[in-house]
């Protein structure tokens, strides 16, 4: 039976859990946690809820949980900073030796928890145990195709690895997580952070769930935003493409200009005016690149704090 000193001195985990309109599923969420928690008395537990400007009832379930289980802490933000704010958020509230990154939807199994903790226990040598998905089952064809395209993207533009099927699902020491933190950057990409800082990772694969109850947030449209995000926070090599693009089509313009010259009739003006399209929406394009990073260097120099926080468990508003 273990004394009252090794009680005190229990390893605990902080559990970190990103939500934006997850009110439908958190007593799910939280029943599932618990009994994980209930089955590790040898762990001390925090449940950190970060609410992303939630416009259900996200809040309330918070509130309510907080007064069910002292280990439930939260923080609410005062509108919707994104996924990246919210995981900042919950790794500045952590005290754990151990924290975790969980989705609320039950699409991250809280079962592997322990699984992962074991791991850390038994082999000093590895920081990091991660989640990677083996299969999209339940996905759309579409998304599927783009999310294993933006890994093969991210890796060919960038001198980073970011596994196939990676999820943000993970449990690190607490020297992780501070060399996360020491990061200031404001444009934030955590699968590329937890590269860039390089702790020794070790990946459990599982198969996809799909979520307990309600829909997913992210849209098409906001998938390939924060594909666009990551690609720009981990890599300058569009940039060297703008570049390089733009001096082979100068010489190959120069050369059909040259050539069409030289052909009598239509053809050649039809040549030159294709040329002169798709020079255009090349350099365009080019633009974009460029006009992305610049964005990003604007919102750097600003230095604007990354989220505001409106309410956490130890203090509501009057």
């Amino acid at each position: 039976m273990a004394t009252a000193e090794e009680k005190v001195n229990l390893p605990r985990i902080s559990v970190i859990v990103p939500c934006w309109n997850e009110a439908e599923v958190l007593p799910l969420f939280y029943q599932a946690m618990a009994r994980e928690m209930s089955q590790r008395p040898d762990l001390e537990w925090e449940l950190l809820l970060v609410d992303d400007g939630s416009t259900d009832g996200t809040l309330s379930q918070f509130r309510d949980l907080r007064r069910m289980d002292k280990r439930v802490r939260y923080a609410s933000f005062s509108r919707n900073f994104g996924k990246e704010a919210a995981v900042l958020c919950g790794l500045r509230m952590a005290t754990g030796d151990f924290l975790a990154f969980v989705d609320a939807d039950l699409q991250h199994p809280p079962a592997l928890l322990g699984q992962m903790y074991d791991i850390l226990r038994d082999d000093p040598d590895t920081d990091v145990v991660g989640a990677r998905r083996v299969d999209r089952a339940g996905e759309s064809p579409v998304r599927s195709f783009l999310a294993r395209g933006f890994y093969g993207v991210v890796n060919r533009l960038s001198d980073l690895s970011v596994p196939q099927g990676a999820t943000d699902f993970r449990l690190m020491r607490r020297r992780v997580a501070e060399a996360i933190l020491s990061l200031p950057e404001h444009s934030r990409f955590t699968k590329g952070l937890f590269a860039l800082v390089g702790f020794p990772t070790r990946w459990l694969e599982y198969e996809n769930v799909n979520r307990a109850a309600g829909e997913s947030k992210w849209s098409l449209r906001a998938l390939l935003q924060y594909s666009l995000d990551g690609i720009c926070a981990l890599s300058l090599k569009p940039l060297r493409f703008a570049f390089f693009s733009a001096a082979l089509l100068g010489l190959g313009a120069l050369a059909l200009f040259i050539c069409a010259l030289c052909i009598p009739g239509s053809r050649g003006g039809l040549a030159l005016g294709g040329l002169v399209c798709l020079v255009g929406a090349l350099l365009l394009g080019n633009m974009g690149i460029q006009s992305q990073y610049l964005g990003k260097i604007y919102q750097e120099v600003k230095a604007r704090p990354l989220y505001f926080v409106r309410e956490t468990s130890e203090e509501r508003p009057q």
